[in-house]
């Protein structure tokens, strides 16, 4: 097994089907310790008509993708979406990282059967905006499985003091006894601060506000 495969700046791995009639799209796999996809990367076993072909990545520690993606769509027709394998399902065996940032894992179909995702791996991380799915446009929609084990957050948690926020004085009087609507409500509100424009007045805590009588002869003393 390779230690390390990395494809950068639009790099491809891909096998294809562009007919009803020629089949499936190709297998790819890939037994690599850390595969590493970024800048627009992909590793793709796409159709246009037929079924999706199946990707098989076999990795050792990490697996990382960054602005890239891994598919087995079928663009039209009635053929299945393939199916995208990181991990052995049969020993139950993953790698220990497997990180998606901005990417996409995709076994998608149109009129056919979405395909299949499955992930084993020790710590799952997935950024905001990446994708993981095996879906469908008008059939089926597939499997997306991720086996990770479950994370004990629990010496992270902070135990709060029984005064923390005492709501008795509110719960005595909800809203629906105060007022005509049948619902209640919760809402903790901050203050909102703006500064103040340059070109406004600032306000003086001691302000003497003078009387037109006074601001007059204050006038003709200083003429």
């Amino acid at each position: 097994m390779h230690r390390h495969l990395s494809i950068s700046d639009k790099g491809k791995i891909t096998t294809s089907s562009g007919g009803e009639a020629g089949g499936q799209a190709g297998d790819i796999s890939l037994n690599v310790g850390n595969p590493e996809l970024s800048g627009g990367a992909s590793v793709a076993s796409d159709a246009t008509l037929s079924g999706g072909g199946r990707i098989t990545v076999n990795p050792k520690d990490t697996v990382s993708l960054s602005d890239s993606s891994i598919t087995t769509n079928v663009a039209q027709g009635t053929g299945r979406g393939g199916d995208i394998t990181i991990g052995n399902p049969d020993t139950g065996t993953g790698s220990r990282f497997v990180i998606l940032n901005h990417s996409r894992i995709q076994a998608n179909a149109q009129d056919g059967d979405g395909g299949a995702v499955f992930v084993i791996t020790e710590n799952f991380l997935i950024s905001f905006g990446s994708i993981v799915e095996a879906s469908s446009a008008r059939g089926n929609n597939g499997t997306v499985r991720i086996e990770a084990p479950d994370l004990d957050i629990s010496g992270g948690l902070t135990i709060l003091s029984g005064n923390f926020f005492d709501a008795t004085r509110w719960a005595s009087t909800p809203c629906e006894a105060r007022s005509d609507e049948p619902e209640s409500r919760f809402e903790v509100r901050t203050h909102i601060i703006r500064p103040v424009p340059f070109g406004d007045c600032l306000i003086s805590d001691n302000a003497d506000i003078l009387s037109s009588e006074k601001q007059l002869t204050l006038l003709s003393i200083w003429l």
